[in-house]
C-alpha cells in the first residue's frame, strides 16, 4: 500500500520511521511536516494508507482525514498520536480509521493497525485477476483487459510468472527483446514499454498491482490473483481448468510446464 506519514514532530516521525524499517508492507511514499503539503500532495497522487498525526500545529489531523476521504473514499487511515481526548477517538472512529495509537505504542500495536489496514484495503479494492493457463489475460472485476501494446502486456505476464519478485530492467530486456542487443536504444525501448504498462494499468484503475523502481518492477501480490498462485497454494478445484498449456504466447514461459504437470498429476 502506497503510504503517507504527516507528523509535525520530528522525534515522532523518526520513531515511526525506526519501526517502519521493520516492517517490509509498508510502501512508505512521502513523509511529511505539515498537513497542507500533505494535502496538495494527495490531490495528484494515489494514497492507499495515511498514517497521521491528531494534532499538526494549526490544523486538526481529523480535519486532514475527511479531506484525504472526499479525495479518495478507499483511503485507510491510521491515527498515531499523544492525544487522549475521547472526542478525537471518536471523530477517527467516525472517519471509519483503522486504528487510532496512542504514544508510546510498541511495534507489535503497529503491526496489528497496519495488518487491520490490509485487511480493509482488500474488501475495498477492484477485483484484479490473471490467467495464465493456455493465453495470459489480465481481468478487472470480470472483464478482460485489451492492451494498446502487445510487449506491454508481455512484460506483465512476465512479472505474474515471478510471483512477486524483483524483474531487473536487464532482465525483462533479456528476456522481452532476447534477439537484441542492451543497448541504450533497447533500454530505452523497454523505458516505453514500462510507461505503456503504467499508463494502461492506471486506465483500468489497476495500477496499485505494479511495484516500479529505478533497478526493476515487481507485483504487489495482496492486489491480484491468477491460477497459478491458486494452484501453488493447493487449491485442487484450479487444476481443472489446465489443458496443459500455460502463458501459450511466450516461449520463455515453457520451463513451467513440467512443473505444474507435477503438481496436478503428483
Amino acid at each position: 500500500m502506497r503510504t503517507i506519514l504527516v507528523d509535525d514532530d520530528p522525534v515522532t516521525r523518526k520513531e515511526f520511521l525506526t519501526n517502519a524499517e521493520e516492517i517490509a508492507s509498508i510502501e512508505l511514499v512521502e513523509v511529511f511536516d505539515n498537513i497542507r503539503d500533505a494535502l496538495t500532495y494527495s490531490q495528484i497522487n494515489k494514497v492507499d494508507l495515511a498514517v497521521l498525526d491528531v494534532w499538526d500545529g494549526e490544523w486538526n489531523g481529523t480535519y486532514f482525514g475527511e479531506r484525504l476521504k472526499d479525495l479518495n473514499p478507499d483511503v485507510i487511515i491510521i491515527y498515531i498520536t499523544g492525544q487522549k481526548e475521547l472526542s478525537l477517538a471518536l471523530e477517527a472512529i467516525r472517519l471509519t480509521a483503522a486504528a487510532y495509537l496512542l504514544r508510546p505504542y510498541q511495534l507489535e500495536d503497529l503491526n496489528y493497525a497496519l495488518e487491520t489496514a490490509k485487511l480493509l484495503s482488500r474488501k475495498r479494492k477492484r477485483r484484479i485477476y490473471a490467467r495464465t493457463f493456455g493465453h495470459f489475460d489480465l481481468f478487472v472485476d470480470g472483464k478482460p483487459t485489451e492492451f494498446k501494446s502487445a510487449k506491454a502486456k508481455e512484460l506483465l505476464a512476465l512479472l505474474v510468472d515471478r510471483q512477486g519478485g524483483i524483474v531487473t530492467n536487464d532482465q525483462a530486456i533479456g528476456t522481452l527483446w532476447d534477439y537484441r542487443m542492451n543497448d541504450d536504444a533497447t533500454q530505452s525501448l523497454y523505458s516505453k514499454v514500462r510507461k505503456s504498462l503504467q499508463n494502461q494499468l492506471q486506465e483500468i484503475q489497476a495500477e496499485r498491482i505494479l511495484i516500479v523502481t529505478r533497478k526493476g518492477c515487481s507485483l504487489d501480490l495482496d492486489e491480484l490473483d491468477c491460477d497459478l498462485y491458486q494452484l501453488l497454494r493447493g487449491d485442487d478445484e484450479i487444476k481443472k481448468h489446465y489443458y496443459g498449456q500455460y502463458m501459450a504466447d511466450y516461449s520463455w514461459a515453457e520451463y513451467r510446464i513440467a512443473g505444474l504437470e507435477r503438481l496436478i498429476n503428483g
